[in-house]
């Protein structure tokens, strides 16, 4: 790939990472609206727990 190829990469990951974070205030908020709701609630950290591991896959892959 030419460097130009590399860099857009990097700015789309950085973009996907950034609406990854984002989305973790609405999951907060899904929560405390669901919270009496235990299956959703489960379902809520079980999306937020493989939402941070993207982030954290993104994170590695960019540090390369």
């Amino acid at each position: 790939k030419t460097t130009m190829e590399h860099i857009r990469l990097h700015e789309i990951l950085l973009v996907i990472k950034t609406e990854l974070q984002g989305s973790l205030e609405g999951l907060k908020n899904l929560k405390y609206t669901y919270y009496k709701d235990t299956i959703t609630s489960s379902r809520i950290d079980i999306i937020t727990t493989k939402v941070k591991n993207q982030i954290s896959e993104l994170e590695k892959k960019l540090s390369l």
